[in-house]
């Protein structure tokens, strides 16, 4: 019999929740990419798709433990925020990172054949953009990187937006939904320029594994040395921008009175239920806590986030 240890570190809890979001969402991208990229008939729809349901299956899995960012530009956007405590960041990110590692390594596994067959084993940039961005001829690296400053802005801004409980009174198990589906459209809407990487884990970590895995050293040299840092830098301040305005233009501005939580408190019933809320600061998810008590007093389902 195996036994395992309970963790009782919320950090540490956090980093492995992460590392295991994030492989299972790293894994829908590059394998649909991959999909996509052998497939006789591809279908570029298709592939944010299944991206977009990968991020909601890893929010699903990590999400009651760490938030779910698995991506660092969204932790540091909930540390921004305020959602997340920035002693977790640095650990986090590497945990992500790892993630990416991993879900790289174990694509190329399962891709090694066709890799080997395609294009007569020759180790090209097709293939590479399987696992990393690479921009068409026609971009620049300016526009490249005005392209995921601009793409991960709305996506990290939206993603405050659906977790702020100031401004949507929806079920907090509907998050993971309405964020995958945000970067669905996020993705089909800003992949002209060489693809809306919006998460430098999932493009640092596969060029670690290009690296090691016959590409050499190119995915990092691309156009002398200036493109492999465009998605890692570029959503970094995309999601600095993307907290920046939402709180100069929304969050900022909220009454005490605006907030659900206070009409709930002052009517004391939605929709025929008792409902009692519970004020909580510094949680590390990205869904709200709200205690719904059923229509007795006896029967209570709770829902609770702890820091």
């Amino acid at each position: 019999m195996v036994r395992c240890h309970h963790i009782h570190s919320e950090t540490l809890r956090g980093v492995l929740a992460e590392f295991l979001g994030t492989f299972v969402f790293g894994s829908f991208v590059m394998g649909s990419s991959a999909q996509n990229t052998f497939s006789n008939n591809p279908n570029t729809l298709q592939a944010n798709l299944a991206s977009g349901i990968g991020l909601m299956v890893g929010i699903y899995i990590s999400g009651g433990v760490s938030g779910g960012h698995l991506n660092p530009a969204v932790t540091l956007a909930c540390c921004l925020g305020k959602k997340t405590s920035w002693k977790r960041l640095p650990f986090y990110w590497i945990s992500q990172l790892l993630a990416a590692v991993l879900a790289a390594a174990l694509q190329y596994g399962i891709c090694y054949d066709v890799i080997e067959e395609f294009n007569g084993n020759i180790r090209n940039q097709t293939t590479a953009a399987i696992f990393v961005t690479y921009p068409p001829t026609f971009t620049n690296t300016y526009v490249g990187f005005s392209n995921q400053v601009y793409a991960t802005f709305f996506f990290c801004g939206g993603i405050l937006a659906i977790i702020d409980s100031n401004s949507t009174v929806s079920s907090p198990n509907m998050a993971p939904l309405a964020i995958g589906l945000l970067l669905t459209a996020v993705v089909s809407s800003y992949g002209l320029n060489g693809g809306p990487a919006v998460n430098p884990a999932l493009d640092l970590g596969p060029r670690i594994v290009l690296l090691l895995a016959g590409w050499g050293v190119e995915p990092f040299t691309f156009r002398n040395l200036n493109w492999f840092w465009v998605p890692i830098v570029g959503p970094l301040l995309g999601s600095f921008l993307g907290w920046l305005f939402y709180h100069a233009f929304v969050a900022h501005h909220w009454s005490e009175m605006d907030t659900f939580s206070d009409f709930l408190s002052s009517t004391g019933k939605y929709e025929g239920q008792n409902i009692v809320t519970d004020h909580i600061t510094n949680y590390p998810t990205s869904m709200e806590s709200i205690w719904t008590l059923g229509t007795t007093e006896n029967n209570i389902n709770k829902f609770e986030i702890r820091d």
